[in-house]
């Protein structure tokens, strides 16, 4: 774009200046490259699986919720368990295929049926503290803090304050904590 009164002008690009007059007409090729730049949209913030670790001296009641398909409750999913004062507890991923065939003997349909893998998502964590004077209720919700893209193996600490969201502290060996088939290797 040049200035109606021909003056010359920096844009706010490192590296690239830019210099319009009525005699000279240069340009660096920035509107062929605002054209044609794409930008792609960021990884989203989910958790695939999780570490849930109990810091209180108290048991813990939780409850994972973990959602399917968008528009779907099909396929979402509630884990409930205890966890003992101290304890922890690894949830793998959720694999599922919603769309094989549903009926035994029905014939695999290109035009309905479909072979694609889809990974549940965390959608929530809520827990009810059991300890002698302290039976309060605590949730978290997607999206979690400090989770910047797609990741397994993400740490919950639960306190008798808060549910901490933590990127995982330890490497971790995917085939014991992801349960991988020959197919997944």
């Amino acid at each position: 774009m040049s200035m109606q009164d021909g003056s010359t002008y920096d844009i706010e690009k490192p590296g690239i200046e830019r210099i319009d007059d009525h005699e000279n007409h240069f340009a660096t090729g920035l509107e062929d490259e605002k054209s044609c730049k794409s930008i792609s949209p960021r990884a989203p913030p989910h958790v695939y699986s999780c570490f849930v670790k109990n810091l209180t001296d108290h048991p813990v009641d939780v409850v994972l919720e973990w959602y399917g398909r968008p528009n779907e409750h099909e396929f979402d999913e509630l884990n409930h368990f205890t966890l003992q004062p101290h304890e922890e507890k690894h949830t793998q991923r959720k694999i599922f295929q919603p769309d094989l065939p549903k009926n035994p003997g029905e014939v695999f349909a290109h035009t309905k049926h479909s072979y694609c893998s889809w990974v549940k998502i965390l959608n929530r964590i809520t827990l009810e503290h059991k300890g002698v004077h302290n039976k309060k209720n605590m949730e978290i919700v997607h999206p979690f803090e400090n989770v910047h893209r797609p990741i397994r193996n993400w740490e919950f600490h639960l306190t008798d304050v808060a549910i901490e969201s933590h990127p995982p502290t330890r490497p971790v060996n995917v085939l014991k904590y992801e349960n991988l088939t020959d197919v997944d290797k």
